[in-house]
This record gives C-alpha cells, structure tokens and sequence, in this order.
C-alpha cells in the first residue's frame, strides 16, 4: 500500500486526556473533578497496540488524534477522529485498541467524559528532533486524511518503485470579516515530481483531494493560511528487493564520506557557536528536488548558513536503481562540537 510522509511528530506514544461535561462546566473551581471526570478509574490495555510492519521505505510517522466520548461505565466509548494520517489497516489497530477503554467509574450525575489521545506511529528508528514542551498550534496537526489507502489497479504498476510527492495548499474556509474564500476546504493539489503512471498519479492526487484541515477558519492570526503541506506517496512491487539504509544514523564525517564531488566542497563552520552536538534529520530528494534538511525547533539562527550549506549536499548514489529505492529516506546526522573545514588543502575536522 503506498506511502504517505509529511513532516515528522513525536515518536512516542502520547496520551493527552482531559474530562469535561454539562454537569462540570457548571460547578466552581473549587469543586474538584469526580472520579470519573479526572479519569482516575479509566481502563485501558496494559500494553500500546502493535502495528503492522512495514518494509525498508516505510520510514515515516504517521499518526492520529481521536476523542473519546464515555456515556456509560460499562460500553466502549464513541470514537471520533479529530486528525489523521495513518494508513487504513493501522487505523483499525486504534479503533480496536481504543474499543476496550473503559471508564467504570461513571455516574449519572457526571454526564458525557471525552478524552483526547494521540496515536504516533514511528517506523523512522531515528530519534525524535528537539520540540518545544508546549508544542504552539500547527495547522497542519489538525489534518484529517481519510482512512482507506489510495486504491491503483495493479496491472498499471510499473516493475520499479514508483514515487508521487504532492504539494496540499489549504484555504481558510473563513475570512476573519466573515466572508467565504473556500467553504468546501478541498486543498489545491499539485504535483511536484513523479514516476510513476498517469493511472496512478490521478488516484493519488484524488486521495488527497478527500484530505481537510477544519482548525484553519482564518479566524486567529497564526491560521489565516492558506497552509501548504508537501507529501510522498511510495509504491513497491510485490516480491520487489529494495535498497536499504543499512544505518540511518550516522556521524558527521561518515555522511560527508557519502556525498558528491567532496574533494572540490569548500566550508568553514564552527559548531562550538551552534549550541552543539546536535542532530539533522537529512530527507533524500535529490537531484529530482531539493533535499530537506530539518534540525528540530525552535529554530537555532545559528545553524542556518550550516543547515542550507547540507541541504545542497547529494549523495553518491549509483546505480539508478539505489537512487530511486533511497528518494525520501531519512538520515539522521549526528553534527559534535568542534570545526568543519573543507577546501584549501584542509580535511574535515570534527572533534567529539
């Protein structure tokens, strides 16, 4: 089933739950939360679920965020998707995951609890770039991408991996004065680089189409979008044996080791004035398009010339078969303290 990567969240499994009912909103701040209003008594599997695993391209982090709405002590709760980007068979490992909470605690007197929980699915092995503890509003943690997988007829695949990337634009379906500027929130899509067939690109481009960002309304000024989001979808053939990074993580000199025409690169960086050691999470695109560099948030302005100068930087990829199995695959580059110097008759140094 093909691939869908964007952005990468946290990796671990967060649980992020708060009650609230009729009853509740109506009392004092110094009336505490009943038993079941704090979810004190809430019953859940012991163990996270397990998802399905996936081969050597499925390298992204997909995820979903549901509510859930308790009304008696003893039925599974009522299941809404708030956001989503999982494939359907690890949308159904949730559902079946989430139907034996329980909540036996519950009272008359307590109303309808609803609980907020998100599901991240990292199949990346990296380790999660540095995030803010209160991550800030991003639109696009509000996408909901609808469940079933995009569907191709098999007899138009071709015997290579195919790769769709797509750019997803998303309008306001509010204007702040009131006005309309896309009521029906479809995104414009567009294809930013391709190999596969015509068949299957337009079953892509329409999966995509189904996709909406319902927190962008134009109504605060940090979601007045539009929004644009860029996403790789990835089919492998059945029985295909693919090229596989035997290690995505790897030092500094090691990934320098891999890239094209070092011996002519010329740079000087300190990473002592870079608030290091850190890591970079290095996206393989090119040539076909740039490559994606990302070093975690917030963003160190001290970093930047350094992070542009690695964006540049393709690897050495042969034969075609290895460049077109790698398109989309993370490296994670471990950058220590110390200089990098390269040109002028110097090597590349990099002190632990």
């Amino acid at each position: 089933m093909p691939h869908r990567h964007i952005a990468p969240l946290a990796g671990a499994l967060a649980l992020l739950l708060s009650a609230n009912s009729a009853c509740a909103q109506a009392r004092t701040e110094a009336t505490p939360a009943s038993e079941a209003q704090s979810l004190a008594c809430l019953q859940r599997p012991a163990e996270p679920p397990t998802f399905p695993p996936r081969s050597d391209l499925d390298r992204g982090s997909p995820w979903a965020r549901v509510l859930l709405r308790f009304s008696t002590p003893t039925a599974a709760p009522e299941i809404e998707i708030l956001a989503n980007t999982l494939r359907e068979d690890q949308l159904k490992v949730v559902r079946r995951y989430v139907d034996r909470y329980r909540l036996p605690c519950l009272q008359p007197s307590d109303g309808s609890v609803q609980a907020v929980q998100e599901f991240n699915f990292n199949n990346s092995g990296l380790a999660p770039l540095p995030m803010p503890p209160d991550r800030p509003s991003i639109p696009t943690a509000c996408i909901v991408q609808p469940a079933d997988g995009v569907r191709i007829d098999e007899s138009s695949s071709s015997r290579d991996v195919e790769h769709v990337v797509l750019t997803l634009t998303f309008f306001p379906t509010r204007q702040p004065s009131g006005g309309s500027s896309d009521a029906s929130g479809i995104p414009e899509v567009k294809v930013l680089y391709t190999n596969a067939s015509p068949e299957a690109v337009r079953a892509t481009v329409a999966w995509a189409a189904r996709s909406r960002m319902p927190c962008l309304t134009g109504e605060t000024d940090a979601l007045k979008g539009p929004v644009v989001m860029r996403q790789q979808f990835t089919t492998l053939p059945p029985g295909y044996r693919v090229y596989a990074l035997n290690n995505a993580q790897l030092p500094l000199t090691r990934f320098l080791g891999m890239v094209q025409d070092l011996d002519t690169l010329k740079a000087d960086f300190d990473f002592d004035t870079m608030n290091c050691p850190f890591k970079v999470n290095y996206t393989i695109y090119g040539p076909r398009l740039p490559n994606e560099v990302e070093a975690g948030q917030p963003v160190n302005p001290n970093r930047l010339t350094f992070l542009k100068w690695l964006e540049a930087r393709d690897l050495r990829l042969k034969p075609d078969k290895m460049a077109n199995d790698l398109f989309g695959q993370t490296i994670q580059i471990d950058v220590p303290c110390g200089k990098l110097k390269l040109g002028d008759e110097t090597t590349a140094v990099a002190s632990p």
